[in-house]
């Protein structure tokens, strides 16, 4: 029983050490896609940016360089 155990800890301990071979971070272009696709997307659909007095824009201009320096961890 102690053996499965100590081979199931080996286990999670390698493949968690080893997440970045499997699951690659995004490239900053990429973050700044997503956020413009995002922003697109929430400007087309949502309807209640005027009624709650939204500036959506001046969002878009507050936060789109910040798309960029994202990151997984």
């Amino acid at each position: 029983m102690s053996g499965r155990i100590f081979i199931g800890l080996l286990f999670l301990v390698i493949f968690y050490g080893c997440s970045d071979l499997f699951v690659p971070d995004n490239a900053p272009e990429l973050n700044s896609e997503d956020f413009e696709t995002a922003w697109s997307k929430i400007n087309e659909v949502y309807p209640f940016l005027q009624f709650k007095k939204i500036n959506w824009d001046s969002l878009h201009t507050v936060y789109r360089g910040e798309g960029g320096t994202c990151s997984r961890r």
